[in-house]
């Protein structure tokens, strides 16, 4: 993987663009910049993307993506197992994504295997092809190629994950039209829904029903820790009062070089973790 690939976040309205490069156990931010695009109309996507890359002085190159949630479908799958072979295995997959997930012949479905016991679980991720025809092509008219395409919220996981506790917790990210639950066990993804959402009385209800959901199916879990990112100081509230969850804000996962932001934008924090996801 290339050294100084950049992050590109793809937004609802906006293209943010990062460098960013790693330091002992954490990133530090170097240079960020953002402009509008509009992510159905390649020419204004490759216009926006340009914009935001050049404001700090880059030009052309491998770029790591990541975009939001809603563009895409997610899903944990559970199998009674699955073959050795990743080809064989990826085909089970990518079966079952058309079945549940309306994954089409034109769709990128990646896949990664999460767990494997009793029960082995499974992660699929299912993009229109449309939709990567849209980002491509309006990426490559700046000169940018994509090297990976993420989702936001995996890429925060990502970010996070060299801080997070042993045992289990929970993951909420809040996006510019949606909130993502993710339950992880011993370090593990188990659970991930992402709910589509005007605004946060919407995003305290649909996290309140994921873990109604999870706890549902899942009674022996003693899920106790929750870390959000972007959310409203009334999650928290809601969390401790209904779900009996220690829900808190994590400190900042990466450090700014010289002046500049008071808070890091959840947008540039996940452009920062697909640098972190394609670096891994």
């Amino acid at each position: 993987m290339l050294k100084k690939i950049l992050g590109v976040s793809i937004g609802r309205d906006a293209v943010s663009a990062v460098r960013a490069h790693r330091n002992g156990g954490g990133w530090v931010l170097s240079d960020y910049g953002s402009a509008p695009a509009v992510l159905t109309d390649p020419k204004a996507l490759a216009e926006g993307a340009a914009a935001a890359v050049r404001s700090f002085g880059a030009k052309g190159g491998h770029v790591a993506v990541s975009i939001p949630d809603t563009m895409a479908k997610a899903a944990v799958f559970e199998f009674e197992e699955l073959p050795a072979k990743a080809r064989e295995a990826g085909e089970i997959i990518r079966l079952r994504a058309g079945r549940e997930m309306n994954a089409g012949p034109s769709d990128r479905v990646d896949f990664m295997v999460l767990s494997k016991g009793k029960k082995v679980k499974a992660l699929a991720v299912a993009i229109k092809g449309s939709v990567l025809a849209h980002i491509e092509e309006g990426l490559s008219s700046a000169g940018l190629y994509a090297e990976r395409i993420s989702l936001h919220s995996f890429d925060i996981y990502n970010l996070f994950a060299p801080k997070a506790p042993e045992g289990d917790f929970s993951i909420l990210v809040r996006g510019e039209e949606y909130i993502s639950t993710a339950v992880f066990r011993d370090g593990a993804l188990d659970f991930y829904r992402c709910k589509g959402v005007n605004d946060d009385n919407e995003a305290v209800r649909e996290a309140g029903s994921s873990f109604l959901f999870y706890r549902g199916r899942n009674p022996e879990v003693n899920l106790t820790k929750a870390f959000l990112f972007n959310c409203a100081p009334g999650l928290a509230g809601d969390l401790r009062g209904s779900m009996d969850l220690s829900a808190v804000s994590p400190d900042s996962l990466v450090r700014l070089k010289g002046p500049g932001l008071e808070k890091i934008p959840i947008n540039m924090l996940s452009a920062i973790g697909a640098i972190a996801s394609a670096s891994s």
